[in-house]
Formats: structure tokens, C-alpha cells, sequence
């Protein structure tokens, strides 16, 4: 889903100041909201720390409040999108890190494979997401922008809720439950 954060970075200022903001005010708004992501991200990590259970709803919660942000910033009061504005970044961007110890988790032994992953897919979302974003941008209107990117954080929140469904909890991860064995058992290449 980083074609949702890296859409909102890219286009925000614009956004505030296309709305009537100064450039000094849409700054401060994009400096917030990117100071909100690193205490985010800081807490949902202590969060995990102390409770692991935690990591699903806390991602989920993550990505809808992000979705909520950006929602918000299609409304034309200033106060509404500064506030649209702090819940996309704290929500949009501050899922990155919970979101490979949520892929990670069921998969004991295997992580690295699983993150990979997830993070080709997060790639081609930074990658695609500022080009689609300026082309509505331009082509639509920055609202059908905004609501792109709710829709795209409503449905990463819907993809972790089905993934929680689907992945049954297991005290050793989802290793258990492959046809491959563990990475500890695999022989490497060349060893006898």
C-alpha cells in the first residue's frame, strides 16, 4: 500500500496550497503529519513489544485511520484537512514497519521470503502510486485523488482483517502448517 502514502507526500502540499493555504501553512501541515508518522511508528513498535497480540489490530486500526485522513482531505475547511492531513500520514505512513512484522509473524524460519513478498508489492506501489495519483491530480480533480487513496487504505484494511481470518494463529508460525521444512533443516547449496 505505499502507492497510498507516497501519493499523499507527493501531492499534499499542493493540494493545501491549490486550496487556498499558504505555502508556509501547508508546510507546517506536511511537517506535522511526518513528525506524527515517526511517533506513530515508535509506538505501535513499544505497542508490539509489550503486547504481540496487538500487531493485527494495531495495523488494521493504522490503515483505517489513514484511509479516514484521506477522506477528510476532500472537505474544503482548512481545520478538517489539517486534521485529514495528521491522520493519513500518522495512518498512511506509519503502518510500514508493523506491517513486515505482521507478514513475518506466521511465518517462522521463512520471514525473509514472506516480507519479500510484501515489499515487491509495496515497491510497485511506490513506484506507480505518484504517477496515478498526478494523473488524477491533473486529469480528474485532487478529490478523485483523495478518494482513490481512501479507497486504497479501506481495502489494505480489509485485506489484513482477511488475512487474520485466514491465517491460523500457531505457536511455532506457519511453518508448521507448509509442505517445505524449516530453513534450519533445508540443506544449502554445496553442503554435503
Amino acid at each position: 500500500m505505499r502507492w497510498w502514502g507516497n501519493g499523499l507526500g507527493g501531492f499534499l502540499v499542493l493540494a493545501l496550497t491549490t486550496g487556498g493555504a499558504s505555502l508556509s501553512v501547508a508546510s507546517a501541515v506536511a511537517t506535522a503529519g511526518a513528525a506524527l508518522n515517526i511517533m506513530i511508528r515508535l509506538a505501535a513498535g513499544w505497542l508490539v513489544g509489550r503486547m504481540p497480540c496487538a500487531a493485527w489490530r494495531a495495523l488494521t486500526g493504522l490503515f483505517i485511520a489513514g484511509a479516514a485522513g484521506t477522506a477528510l482531505l476532500t472537505q474544503p475547511d482548512l481545520t478538517v484537512i489539517t486534521v485529514g492531513a495528521l491522520l493519513a500520514y500518522g495512518g498512511g505512513w506509519g503502518w510500514a514497519g508493523l506491517l513486515h512484522y505482521v507478514i513475518g509473524l506466521p511465518y517462522t524460519g521463512w520471514e525473509q521470503r514472506a516480507t519479500a513478498y510484501s515489499e515487491m508489492g509495496v515497491s510497485l506501489g511506490a513506484a506507480s502510486g505518484p504517477l496515478a495519483c498526478g494523473l488524477l491530480f491533473t486529469a480528474v480533480s485532487p478529490i478523485a485523488s483523495w478518494w482513490v487513496l481512501t479507497a486504497a487504505g479501506t481495502a489494505a484494511a480489509a485485506c489484513v482483517l482477511f488475512a487474520r481470518k485466514v491465517i491460523p494463529p500457531h505457536q511455532h508460525g506457519a511453518a508448521a502448517h507448509l509442505s517445505v521444512a524449516p530453513r534450519d533443516t533445508v540443506k544449502m547449496v554445496g553442503q554435503r
